[in-house]
């Protein structure tokens, strides 16, 4: 004698359930938590950024001049010069460079760092 099996699910409940509706899983992007604000820019706004005017260079100040004689092509200095000044770079920050910040403003040709960090301590 076989015995029959009850389903697990009475019929009546199926036919109560919209297929259109899709089951609800619980997760743990539910209400109840709160949403992520999207980041905040951490841009320092430029009134906050100091920039004293006792610290302009002179008159007539030029990296291209101050570079002059280091022994790097006419084309290179012309371009390093570039940088420093996008980069607002001063004569006086020259103590403070080393090869990772002269890298972190695109010099990648090593040879280039080194007449520049010579060049600087000279100075």
């Amino acid at each position: 004698m076989k015995v029959k099996k009850k389903p697990i699910v009475d019929d009546s409940v199926i036919s109560k359930v919209k297929p259109s509706e899709p089951e609800k899983k619980a997760d743990s992007s539910s209400s109840e938590s709160p949403k992520k604000k999207p980041e905040e820019s951490t841009k320092v706004p430029d009134e906050v950024i100091e920039k004293p005017e006792d610290k302009k260079e002179p008159e007539g100040f030029s990296w291209e001049k101050e570079l002059e004689g280091i022994g790097l092509a006419e084309d290179r200095i012309k371009k390093i010069a570039s940088i420093f000044s996008d980069n607002e770079l001063q004569l006086a920050d020259i103590s403070d460079f080393d090869h990772e910040l002269l890298q972190s403003m695109g010099l990648t040709v090593a040879k280039e760092r080194l007449a520049i960090l010579k060049w600087a301590k000279k100075k």
